[in-house]
């Protein structure tokens, strides 16, 4: 790389002003959840001494907004959100080169394309009332859970079209106590394992499917 530069900055004799323009990575830059895996042990990471000292130094690759080392080093970023990581804050810089250099340096908003949000909701009520009140931008929500869905809770939830991306966690118990299975029924070694998973109750249609599936099971043997 640094061939390549020192290659560019010899044609420029008289020493103009001069912008430099490269889609690398340089090392200690941010990176967001969009981007590939694209430093394998530094080797394509490119030092920021190594660039050269132009008066405005314009790095494409990474997609989050930021200012690299001293003077004027930018990553202008993505103009759009790639991952929900991502600060809605997009953007160009925008400036005019003179003889003296960089003169009118500024940033321009980008204010157009859905945003990506980051919500969380307790339950599935809250998290329909939280999508209503984004309307507009695209939503990963995170869905804290002490049982399964039903099937009336994923229909209302993929009937929202601003939700593009469902984590759910399952809360468990601070405290985890031991406890002897030791001859329980089918029913009892299910009930008891979904206590420890979803800190609640199963369903009667849930122990009876999941009994009527054992025992089917078992006549097949």
């Amino acid at each position: 790389m640094k061939k390549w530069i020192d290659e560019g900055e010899s044609g420029n004799q008289q020493r103009l002003p001069s912008i430099f323009m490269a889609h690398i990575f340089v090392a200690g830059g941010a990176v967001s959840e969009s981007e590939r895996e694209i430093d394998l042990g530094g080797a394509r990471a490119i030092p920021i001494d190594a660039l050269p000292h132009s008066d405005y130094i314009a790095l494409g690759h990474l997609h989050k907004k930021q200012h690299m080392g001293g003077g004027n080093c930018y990553y202008s970023g993505s103009p759009l959100q790639y991952s929900f990581d991502e600060s809605a804050d997009k953007g160009v810089k925008v400036f005019d080169l003179t003889a003296d250099g960089v003169q009118n340096l500024k940033d321009v908003a980008l204010s157009k394309g859905k945003k990506l949000l980051r919500l969380e909701a307790e339950n599935v009520p809250s998290a329909l009332h939280l999508l209503e009140q984004y309307p507009d931008n695209l939503v990963e929500m995170k869905l804290l859970l002490s049982s399964p869905l039903t099937s009336a809770d994923t229909q209302a939830l993929s009937a929202q079209r601003n939700l593009v991306s469902l984590v759910a966690e399952i809360r468990m118990q601070d405290e985890l106590q031991f406890e002897s299975r030791k001859g329980l029924s089918d029913e009892g070694l299910f009930t008891a394992f979904y206590r420890a998973t979803y800190d609640s109750e199963p369903k009667e249609e849930l122990k009876t499917l999941f009994l009527s599936t054992v025992a089917e099971l078992e006549e097949r043997s």
